[in-house]
């Protein structure tokens, strides 16, 4: 509202005042910028934001990320708040920049000038569009160095905290006070080792899973629902990609993105395939533990299986694609992956990752009853 505005302005203003007066302005927006987001974007970003506290790791990168290692700031708290001081500072001309990049052009291509042009095309273009203009410049300007995994990572973060919160600057600018922890580049080390990233050939040649955790999910629960709430619409599901083309991808995994609704998707479609009797099942997970690799969760997978199954069942089995299941009433629920701790404690969880257990809280619900 106007009090977050004139909050955002007042920050940007008050990097013109002396040094310490604007490094405690950064300090408080990078304090202020997940009380601003809401408790969905807190607990999505909560990685950035331990990086930042603690002082991210050194890591041996990519010639692209090289190029934005500042070798005069230090990348603790102290560091983060003084680089983003810095980016706050300069005076960019956004619009000459983007063109710079659409025209192949652009000199520098720093880690600013990856969120930059990432926060412009995904602003104008939408998620999926932005993909291929980013991909295609980037790959244009940085030749053999460019990194598909990480390009991918980064405009994914940036497209996710864009939905999430409110900009009412409306500059990029306002969208770093608000989600300043994608000042810090070592938060892609969050969510993958080194050895995924940056040891990984098949990391730079195309987008591979997260081996850490999952990226964060537009459509994960609490996410979803702090951002209906906020924009006081029902909510959306949004689908890129048709229901063949995303199995195709998911299967070879390369899916648009990792998280929630993803797995639920690639379980809809793979019961579709496969069914539940003659062995379909057994097959279902195989498919799930070759695209998951290390982040497969036996107990979990099979949650949701289930859980699916007696959504199809509860609708009649009439969906004819995932977009329709998932908004029908007796399915909306499973948008929320918090729903397994309701029938699962946290450790029979932890316990259930090689090995199936049974809940421990409530039992899952009979599909045969049903």
């Amino acid at each position: 509202g106007d009090g977050l505005r004139e909050s955002l302005d007042w920050l940007s203003k008050t990097v013109k005042v002396n040094k310490q007066s604007r490094m405690e302005s950064v300090a408080f927006a990078f304090a202020a910028g997940s009380v601003a987001a809401g408790s969905a974007v807190a607990s999505a970003v909560s990685a950035g934001s331990t990086a930042i506290a603690s002082g991210a790791r050194s890591v041996v990168a990519p010639s692209e990320d090289k190029q934005s290692a500042d070798k005069s700031v230090g990348r603790g708290s102290e560091g983060m708040e003084a680089l983003m001081l810095s980016w706050l500072e300069e005076v960019d001309d956004e619009e000459a920049t983007l063109q710079q990049f659409i025209d192949g052009k652009l000199k520098q291509w720093g880690h600013k000038h990856r969120l930059l042009v990432s926060w412009l095309l995904v602003r104008r273009h939408g998620r999926k569009e932005a993909i291929r203009l980013l991909f295609d410049g980037a790959r244009g300007i940085l030749g053999d160095s460019f990194h598909e995994t990480t390009l991918y990572f980064w405009v994914h973060m940036v497209h996710y905290a864009s939905e999430l919160t409110t900009n009412p600057l409306g500059s990029f600018k306002g969208f770093l006070l608000l989600n300043p922890q994608l000042v810090n580049s070592d938060l892609l080390l969050e969510y993958y080792t080194q050895e995924a990233i940056w040891q990984n050939p098949d990391a730079q040649a195309q987008v591979v899973m997260p081996d850490k955790k999952p990226l964060p999910s537009l459509l994960g629960g609490a996410a979803v629902s702090a951002k209906n709430a906020a924009l006081d619409q029902p909510p959306e599901v949004v689908h890129e990609l048709c229901d063949e083309e995303f199995l195709e991808l998911f299967c070879q995994r390369k899916p648009p993105s990792w998280g929630h609704e993803t797995k639920l998707r690639a379980i809809w479609l793979l019961l579709r395939l496969e069914g539940r009797r003659q062995g379909g099942t057994s097959r279902v997970f195989k498919k799930l533990q070759q695209a998951e690799a290390g982040m497969h969760h036996i107990t979990e997978s099979y949650f949701w299986i289930q859980m699916v199954t007696y959504g199809g069942a509860s609708m009649g089995d009439t969906a004819e694609c995932f977009a329709e299941f998932i908004r029908h009433d007796s399915c909306k629920q499973l948008l929320d992956p918090g729903l397994i701790l309701k029938h699962y404690s946290d450790g029979v969880l932890a316990e259930g990752v090689a090995e199936f257990r049974l809940p421990d809280i409530k039992p899952m619900p009979n599909v045969v009853a049903k």
